[in-house]
């Protein structure tokens, strides 16, 4: 893997803020670039605003499994009686998002990760108050296009 990150950061005492721009993150030929800043506080607040190249996850795979097949079905057989014993559900637990206040745009031309190739994604993220959304989530799939909201809240 090769990763590089290029660029100019300016750190305001008084106020507490890196603001990073222009930001540019490489991994291989995943890139990212935009702004980003962050301010520390009784909240930290985070803004950006970052776009992304077609990101190829298919090198990042792993590879071909060497189990043979007497070992898969032993496996199987485990997995399955596993099953019956497992744990109850836990909410995890979310009040770090009380401490944060984030709204950013990211923009990716698109994902490649097998067979599917999943055209331009955009969304818009904000965190605050211990609430989080992604509103809109908009992706480009094939000849059609999936438009979605997501949202928690940590309210007690």
């Amino acid at each position: 893997l090769t990763s590089t990150l290029k660029t100019n950061a300016i750190y305001q005492i008084k106020s507490k803020k890196l603001t990073l721009n222009p930001f540019q993150i490489m991994l291989d030929k995943i890139k990212l670039k935009g702004q980003v800043s962050v301010q520390n506080g009784a909240l930290t607040k985070v803004r950006y605003t970052l776009f992304g190249n077609q990101w190829d996850l298919n090198p990042y795979l792993s590879k071909k499994s060497t189990i043979t097949p007497a070992t898969k079905n032993k496996n199987k057989i485990q997995n399955t009686n596993n099953r019956n014993t497992s744990a109850p559900e836990i909410e995890p637990n979310l009040s770090f998002l009380t401490h944060l206040d984030v709204q950013g745009d990211l923009t990716l031309a698109g994902i490649l990760y097998k067979n599917i190739k999943i055209g331009e994604i955009t969304t818009k993220l904000f965190i605050k108050k211990g609430k989080a959304s992604l509103n809109p989530l908009n992706i480009k799939l094939y000849k059609g296009q999936l438009n979605a909201k997501a949202s928690i809240d940590d309210a007690k």
